[in-house]
């Protein structure tokens, strides 16, 4: 009979916050910065071009571009 394997750090409480991450060394985080910045930029062109559209047409564009920023940052965490 083999005894019954457990991991050896016990999973966090379902209402627990997300862990943070550790901080990246220098030349990840400048890595990093540079793709938030490019990424800030292309999304600031995107806004500005929402920004003459129709209601309806502007609430879809901004909605993709809350994913597409909510991905950028949570890329950014890793």
């Amino acid at each position: 009979m083999t005894p019954p394997t457990s991991d050896p750090r016990p999973a966090p409480p379902a209402e627990a916050p997300r862990p943070v991450p550790a901080p990246p060394r220098s030349v990840d985080a400048r890595a990093t910065a540079a793709r938030l910045e490019q990424a800030g930029e292309r999304l600031k062109q995107r806004l500005a071009e929402i920004s003459d559209l129709p209601l309806e047409e502007r609430a879809v564009g901004l909605a993709s571009v809350h994913e597409d920023l909510t991905a950028v940052l949570r890329g950014a965490e890793d």
